[in-house]
């Protein structure tokens, strides 16, 4: 079942709501925890999150641009910083974080359908300039392959190469999200 379907489904079924619920939760949590440590509140945040879903899911003009998933996480993101942004509980843990995409605007902005837009061009023009960024970025992002797989499938001599090739294509993608940001 698509996101999408997933989404049309959870309008319609409210018995659908616990399955989305429990599909998402433990990975949402995680994601969070890794970054902030445990506290009973995060579960809170995420059951929050989990009803904005619910509720953008009756709305007949919400487009579901990305996944469920990356969606929750924004939500979820949005909602511990403007909860919690001067609890100094709440303060990033992992120094070896490998800022996301969603991380280079302001993280106490909503994310925006422009924005959205605006990324998913850049995308389009590194895919469409045939450049190794593009299939770099996807595989680290999307598919979650670490370097050392990424440097063997796409045949650098190691990850630490491909770590400075994909600092490099993020720059480059950046440079193209604001240009194109500004031309929407």
């Amino acid at each position: 079942m698509t996101d999408q379907e997933k989404l049309l489904r959870l309008a319609k079924d409210d018995k659908f709501f616990t399955q989305i619920y429990n599909e998402y939760k433990d990975y949402s949590l995680r994601f969070f925890r890794k970054r902030y440590g445990h506290d009973d509140r995060l579960n809170d945040i995420y059951q929050d999150a989990i009803l904005v879903l619910l509720e953008k899911s009756k709305d007949p003009n919400f487009v579901l641009t990305h996944t469920i998933k990356t969606y929750l996480i924004a939500i979820c993101k949005n909602q511990l910083h403007n909860k919690f942004k001067f609890s100094s509980k709440f303060t990033t843990k992992s120094d070896d974080f490998e800022p996301n995409i969603k991380d280079w605007f302001d993280e106490y902005d909503d994310v925006k359908e422009d924005r959205l837009r605006s990324i998913e061009k850049s995308l389009e023009k590194l895919k469409d300039k045939g450049e190794k960024c593009f299939e770099i970025l996807k595989r680290f992002f999307y598919e979650k392959q670490s370097m050392d797989q990424i440097a063997v499938e796409m045949n650098y001599t190691n990850g630490d190469n491909v770590k400075n090739q994909k600092s490099r294509c993020q720059k480059k993608l950046k440079e193209l999200v604001l240009e194109n940001y500004d031309s929407i």
